[in-house]
């Protein structure tokens, strides 16, 4: 088992020239409040002696906590190629090519900002004013924690702020995932097949939306096109100001690949339209 690994490892010569490599990042904050946190509770008795005890036990179990992330971050590292990446970590070592990649998903959950459930009217009133007020003064990227996600079939992989630069490895494994997967879908798509983004599936008929609750079907003509942003994605609709559907990224999988086919699709519009019409009898001069 170990030799299949390593082999699986040092196979990534074959992933082709090397564009980024991105390595663990060290948290020291956590580490050093926790062994604060031990050491006050130590040094519970305020005498000399507990203060020496509670002094001694923070350092050692701050030391040790970082030790031990030291060790984890300088064993983390995620290698991008222009075929695919190599992962490394405590006793796993894993390539991945873009062709094999079926799903990637970009995760941004709302950070929770309420301790937890109000015991009273007046607690209730306080923590959404607080909620609603702390949501308005914060930046998105303050709220939402991202998190990056590739999946193949019987296996994922999860990028997240334990690595550095974590938002730029998502961005640019997103760009490599949708530059090997986009021609097979214009493929599948010219071939007459519907392509699949989790709810979300996009036909020679138009866009359908398989929601459990509102299920929607927009024509293909009426399709304005679709936007991605971090952490929603938005299917626009021919003469209408607002969104015609708004999801989470986290529901649509290769959102950057919907968004790129419904571009294809869009543009290619009117020249159909103009082919039809030029076929129509009675056109011709």
């Amino acid at each position: 088992m170990v030799r299949q690994i390593q082999k699986t490892w040092t196979a990534s010569g074959d992933l082709g020239d090397l564009v980024a490599e991105f390595h663990g990042r060290l948290r020291v904050i956590p580490w050093v409040v926790t062994g604060l946190a031990a050491g006050l509770w130590v040094w519970h008795g305020a005498t000399s002696a507990w203060a020496i005890a509670g002094v001694t036990v923070g350092a050692v179990v701050a030391a040790g906590l970082f030790l031990l992330g030291f060790s984890r971050s300088r064993r983390l590292s995620v290698q991008v190629y222009y075929g695919g990446l190599a992962y490394r970590a405590k006793c796993v070592q894993e390539t991945w090519t873009w062709d094999e990649v079926r799903e990637f998903f970009v995760i941004a959950e709302e950070r929770e900002i309420h301790g937890g459930p109000p015991h009273s009217v007046l607690e209730a009133i306080f923590s959404s004013l607080l909620e609603a007020a702390v949501k308005a003064l914060l930046p998105k990227a303050a709220r939402y924690r991202l998190r990056y996600r590739i999946c193949r079939p019987g296996h994922q992989r999860t990028f997240d702020s334990d690595i550095r630069s974590y938002a730029r490895l998502g961005a640019m494994v997103e760009g490599f995932v949708t530059q090997a997967q986009l021609p097979r879908a214009l493929a599948s798509f010219g071939s007459g097949g519907n392509v699949r983004f989790g709810e979300l599936q996009l036909g020679p008929e138009g866009l359908s939306y398989a929601s459990a609750k509102h299920p929607r079907f927009l024509p293909l003509s009426a399709l304005a096109g679709v936007s991605v942003t971090r952490y929603a994605v938005k299917v626009h609709q021919t003469g209408h100001r607002f969104a015609w559907l708004t999801a989470e990224r986290r529901d649509v999988p290769n959102a950057a690949v919907l968004a790129g086919l419904a571009e294809q699709m869009v543009t290619a519009r009117p020249y159909h339209r103009d082919q039809a019409d030029s076929s129509r009898p009675g056109r011709s001069l």
